[in-house]
């Protein structure tokens, strides 16, 4: 052993003895005696001619501490000015963010984490029953709130549309916790039938690597140490399991047919839509890859937080708690958290406010925070379940062209190439209007590989599918200061959100920076009870 590693095994001994049983202390030197990789004081300087393929990588450049937040090519030097770029190059050029500047006065947010502590201050919640399950319950339990209950009290102008109604019934996340041991929900039934373990397994061949290629950097004591990115334990074992504890919470994902033949041939779309976004999101263009990624790796090391705007009710006072993307639909933003950690916590918005990556390190809620953004809307956008099955309509008027941004109506399928109009819902700024249009390509490909290995019949725009926005790029308008293609003449009614930001609590299309589904267990008297 060498002499700086025996000091630091010695050191942390001696730690541990005055700690006690401090689990933070010990989570920290623990992990700092088993992967420090550089000796005390020395780091390699920044070669302009060499290729950094490590996030987080660390380099010493005019007396400052870089590290990288992805892949560095040469001539890619960590200051503007010091990268000579010319007309139309992209390569050897400086990239904002690609090299962080460290502030050691910050400790790293991962260094806060005692995770079997978080996990044990989860709100509680009951077990489901099979009662719990069934949506004819859902159905009756968002109307009699309507009636008389909490969406009563949060009605917007004018009262629920039907449209408002079929929206809450479908984005209602069960406030219980799924025990499958028991009890198998239809749509679980469902999804285990048409995605059976031997094919997840497939599709998990090269995925869930627990981010433990990539490290973080942080201040222990004097000296900064490089220490593996946190992830659950087993979280590839139990990676199938958590899935479908994630799909019985929400009964009608894979719970209904729409406009195809069988419930079977619908959860084939909703599984294959999955995959197709979490290849681009967290998986490198591969479906056979599609959750390597827990967390945004560019943003691990780096100082944005995207938690622009936050204010009372929400609590983002952890200085250290970033927002950027965590799960398969990397789940970004401040008021995303909030409005995830509504539904999944009965009420709680500010739970994953305060510890937000638990979406990255508890399985079943990686996987849920996916199937929330799958189910609910955002104003003005419809959800991406309501767009696969059919339920998404643009005017009838609509054939394609630039006053429809491209959308077509179809009398069976509601709007023509279904899944590619999701990609405007996931991504649409910069895939669909900007420059990173092959990466819409990517989700297409990605869906109908999909379709493909579950066996779905393909039918009507799936048997000539359009390579990624490809819709809207030949729709013949000019879009590039669009903020979305679903505007209020194309999607009128959905009222369905609670702007927290309001003293009336009260349901709004739109005009806050926070809106919550209304249909998240206790969020409307939380809404109420906020400080004024």
């Amino acid at each position: 052993m060498k002499s700086f590693q025996l000091s630091a095994l010695i050191l942390m001994l001696l730690l541990i003895a005055a700690c006690g049983s401090d689990n933070n202390n010990l989570l920290i030197l623990a992990q700092t005696n088993q992967n420090q990789e550089y000796p005390p004081g020395g780091y390699p300087a920044y070669d302009i001619n060499s290729t950094y393929e490590t996030a987080g990588t660390l380099v010493s450049y005019k007396g400052g501490i870089y590290a990288s937040s992805w892949w560095v090519s040469p001539g890619e030097c960590p200051v503007q000015g010091d990268c000579a770029c010319k007309q139309g190059q992209t390569a050897g050029c400086f990239h904002d963010g690609q090299w962080v500047l460290y502030d050691s006065t910050k400790p790293h947010e991962f260094s806060y984490y005692d995770y079997a502590r978080i996990q044990a201050a989860y709100p509680t919640q009951n077990r489901c029953t099979a009662t719990d399950y069934d949506q004819a319950t859902v159905i009756s339990l968002i109307d009699a709130s309507i009636a008389s209950g909490p969406l009563a009290k949060a009605a917007p102008a004018g009262g629920y549309t039907q449209q408002d109604k079929e929206a809450l019934y479908r984005e209602y996340m069960l406030p219980c916790r799924p025990d499958l041991s028991g009890i198998l929900p239809a749509n679980v039934e469902t999804v285990k039938r048409v995605m059976p373990q031997a094919i997840w397994d497939k599709l998990a061949a090269n995925t869930y690597s627990g981010d433990s290629r990539l490290k973080y950097f942080t201040m222990v004591g004097p000296d900064l140490k490089y220490l593996p990115w946190p992830a659950e334990n087993d979280f590839k074992a139990n990676a199938y399991s958590n899935f479908l504890a994630a799909v019985a919470r929400y009964p009608f994902f894979c719970g209904e047919k729409g406009y195809f033949s069988s419930v079977d041939e619908a959860c084939k779309r909703e599984l294959a839509s999955l995959f197709g976004h979490a290849a681009q999101e967290t998986g490198g263009g591969s479906i056979y890859g599609s959750f390597t990624w827990l967390r945004e790796y560019g943003y691990v090391n780096g100082s944005t937080y995207f938690n622009n705007g936050c204010a009372a009710p929400f609590n983002c006072s952890r200085s250290w708690a970033r927002y950027y993307g965590r799960g398969p639909k990397q789940l970004t933003y401040y008021f995303n958290y909030a409005g995830f950690s509504a539904a999944y916590f009965n009420g709680n918005y500010n739970f994953l406010l305060e510890w937000p990556d638990m979406v990255a390190y508890d399985g079943t809620m990686y996987f849920t925070s996916a199937l929330w953004f799958v189910m609910n809307h955002q104003p003005p956008k419809p959800s991406i379940h309501d767009v696969i099955l059919g339920r998404y309509r643009p005017p009838q008027t609509c054939n394609g062209g630039a006053d429809c941004y491209g959308l077509t109506y179809d009398a069976t399928t509601g709007v023509k190439n279904n899944f590619n109009v999701t990609i405007e819902i996931v991504n649409g700024g910069p895939e669909c209007r900007g420059e990173n249009s092959a990466n819409s390509k990517r989700r297409s490909d990605g869906f109908m590989e999909m379709l493909t290995l579950l066996n779905a019949t393909k039918t009507g725009s799936e048997l000539s599918p359009v390579d990624g926005c490809d819709f809207i790029a030949n729709s013949g308008g000019d879009f590039s200061k669009v903020v979305s293609i679903f505007d209020d003449t194309l999607n009128p009614g959905l009222q369905t959100w609670l702007d927290m930001t309001l003293t009336t609590c009260k349901a709004q299309s739109k005009g806050g920076t926070a809106m919550i589904s209304v249909t998240a267990t206790g969020i409307v008297d939380a809404c109420l009870s906020k400080p004024r």
